[in-house]
């Protein structure tokens, strides 16, 4: 009789060794469920947090890429506007969306092959144009003499500009890491279990 023939019966026949050793083996297969089942949720979580990431970039890439196209023609406009009207005001819409961003920042590393340096870039981008589209309607902005309040607009074109630049880096980046799904354009692929 073999070691593991011999060792089996004793087991068997041994009642509390029996009983420890199912016990030890329920709770390892326990554990081991336990860490795959986490590990599914994280990998799903993931997948999840980059295709949400992946569509706000998207939207506010092509909000930007809106926002400076016919650049020249648009500042033009403005400047013959405050050369007409020098306390006239440009308005600008702030549409960005950094929801997703905002709440999930923590959870940037658990994205597998993604570097998060190309993320905060882009968000404190935005947040800088946030503030400059504020600073428009704050009493400093009416205080500049024309070519101050024209070279205003001027650097949130060009922030915009570079801005959708870093954009389409980053979600060149996302495709390249992502299931083939990631975009808008064809429907997510289900997670297989």
């Amino acid at each position: 009789m073999n070691f593991w023939e011999q060792f089996w019966t004793e087991v068997v026949k041994t009642p509390t060794l029996f009983t420890g050793t199912v016990a030890f083996l329920i709770f390892a297969l326990t554990q081991a469920g336990n860490m795959y089942s986490a590990w599914l949720r994280r990998r799903k979580r993931a997948i999840s947090l980059m295709r949400a990431l992946y569509a706000e970039v998207e939207f506010n890439t092509q909000d930007l890429r809106k926002f400076t196209e016919h650049k020249d023609q648009r500042l033009k406009i403005v400047e013959k506007r405050l050369r007409a009207d020098p306390d006239r005001v440009p308005h600008v819409t702030d549409a960005q969306h950094t929801i997703v961003y905002r709440e999930n920042i923590d959870y940037l590393g658990a994205i597998k092959n993604l570097d998060p340096a190309p993320l905060v870039c882009f968000y404190g981008e935005l947040e800088k144009m946030n503030e400059m589209i504020r600073g428009l309607s704050r009493p400093t902005y009416k205080a500049l003499p024309k070519h101050g309040k024209v070279n205003v607009i001027k650097r949130l074109y060009d922030s915009a500009t570079e801005t959708e630049r870093l954009g389409q880096i980053i979600l060149n980046d996302m495709q390249k890491i992502m299931p083939k799904n990631i975009s808008r354009k064809a429907p997510p692929a289900p997670i297989r279990h």
